[in-house]
């Protein structure tokens, strides 16, 4: 798909961004009992993406509710409650005991009121976008050309900041839906104009910039020009740059010119098999950037002509060191790195000369433990790089299909093994639970909970009805008169 970066607002990370952040966040004691066993208290963080709960001492996220699935918020003088969708769609209710539930809501509703404005932004943007496109494809040759130069005198003429970010905005997203425009950026000079840009000291106009670039290498025979006008070197800076959008539009980039054989030898000496390699490290975190750094990594490793350098500098450790890292994680995003870091030992496992490097840095034992995932296409590959590294056939007519069919239905039996002993030992655990009596202490604990949610609908109840409600006050009365009941028999039985 062609990379075109919109024009949006993004937070800053000075220190008032972080003082908003710690002004979100509220040290609460859950309720829930299976919550209590994790952390006797939590921190309830709350920011744009939704609400996480976090381990106060560590910060580890325990869950985490994006706003699409908060259904509705509670609260009274002493606890504070939330509705989410739980991971079969059906409501739960989570409550904490803490007396700041009218910040914690302040700051809830004040996220929302953030998203909105977001969503209003973005609209207008979208709407400025496609007038900006419909306007460029309707002209004619001639108009297009004049359109262009003007955007990069623009762009290159102006200091205002926002002026040369608007204009290097509006050529990414040119570039991205033509490739007449593509290749009228390379030809006419165009590029090579706006590469002075990169001094710039803006993220976003960085990001346009990179993204300009890589939707111009999006077509096979630009990608040669566009290394031969210079820009590899800037990619590199922006990559380096330490900003995490900035840096993945720039390795992305990198990752499409890579692609093109003519053109590796040249990222080669500049270095960048050796910031692929960086940019794997699991120390990133950033899936998005591990991606493109993979795709371009395996495309220089994959490539004869490089294998010494790649034995040089040592690069295998951070290939195999993101396999280790994404072997046995679920999730949609692991398993594409899962596939593409196994396609990309399985194409090294051929080459004798990277044979030790590979098994000298634990991909045995990684792919080992990677053969336990259920994509077929994974499995493949981990077959066959096991094959290979263990001395099997070596060459590329390595027959992995039959290996792969029995090692899928090794899994499902064995997936179906642990299901059978997870539900046997239910249920033994609730016949167990259904021979013993509950003890007193156990019954004094869940009566005082209940005793707390009764001082929790009591409050709900008069802020709803503030004059009185004979119904719900009957009701109250019952309950508190059948929960006297109970405590008399736990303290009697």
């Amino acid at each position: 798909s062609e990379m075109c970066i919109r024009d949006r607002s993004t937070q800053s990370t000075g220190t008032p961004h972080r003082a908003m952040v710690k002004a979100r966040q509220f040290v609460v004691s859950p309720i829930d009992e299976k919550m209590r066993q994790v952390s006797a208290r939590v921190v309830v963080d709350i920011a744009k993406p939704g609400v996480s709960l976090l381990h106060p001492e560590s910060e580890k996220k325990i869950q985490f509710f994006p706003f699409t699935h908060i259904q509705s918020w509670l609260s009274s003088k002493q606890a504070f409650g939330l509705q989410v969708l739980d991971a079969k769609q059906e409501v739960q209710t989570l409550w904490f005991r803490t007396k700041e539930s009218e910040n914690i809501i302040s700051a809830l509703k004040g996220c929302v009121d953030e998203i909105l404005a977001d969503r209003k932004k973005s609209a207008t943007s979208k709407r400025i976008a496609e007038g900006i496109i419909g306007g460029y494809l309707d002209k004619g040759a001639g108009e297009r050309s004049n359109q262009l130069r003007q955007i990069v005198a623009e762009a290159t003429s102006d200091d205002d900041v926002e002026t040369q970010r608007t204009a290097i905005w509006k050529l990414s997203l040119l570039t991205g839906v033509s490739d007449v425009c593509k290749e009228e950026i390379i030809t006419a000079g165009h590029l090579e104009a706006t590469l002075v840009l990169v001094r710039s000291q803006d993220p976003k106009l960085q990001c346009h910039l990179a993204g300009m670039i890589a939707n111009c290498a999006q077509l096979d025979q630009l990608r040669l020009p566009i290394c031969e006008l210079g820009a590899v070197r800037p990619l590199i800076t922006l990559a380096q740059s330490g900003v995490s959008e900035v840096c993945r539009v720039a390795v992305a980039a990198l990752a499409i010119i890579s692609a093109s054989s003519t053109v590796r030898e040249d990222l080669a000496k500049r270095g960048t098999m050796q910031l692929f390699a960086s940019m794997m490290e699991d120390a990133n975190n950033d899936p998005l950037l591990q991606r493109s750094a993979l795709a371009g990594f395996s495309a220089l490793a994959c490539d004869e002509r490089f294998n010494s350098l790649l034995v040089s500098e040592g690069s295998i450790k951070s290939l195999v060191s993101l396999a280790k890292a994404v072997c046995d994680v679920p999730g949609k995003t692991a398993e594409v790195l899962s596939a593409q870091v196994s396609e990309t030992i399985f194409t090294l496992s051929f080459k004798d000369n990277l044979k030790f490097d590979l098994i000298h840095h634990g991909s045995i034992p990684v792919l080992g433990i990677m053969m336990n995932r259920t994509e077929k296409r994974t499995q493949k590959f981990v077959v066959g790089a096991m094959q290979n590294l263990l001395g099997a056939t070596g060459n590329e007519s390595t027959a992995i299909g039959a290996e792969s069919e029995k090692l899928e239905l090794e899994n499902e039996v064995n997936e179906l093994r642990t299901n059978l002993s997870a539900l046997t030992e239910e249920v033994e655990s609730l016949r167990e639970l259904a021979t013993n009596k509950i003890d007193q202490d156990t019954a004094r604990e869940q009566a005082e909970a209940i005793r707390l949610m009764a001082s929790i609908a009591k409050d709900l109840g008069g802020q709803l009805y503030p004059e009185g409600d004979e119904s719900i006050e009957q009701v109250i009365a019952d309950g508190e008169e059948a929960l006297d009941s109970l405590e008399q028999i736990i303290c009697t039985q």
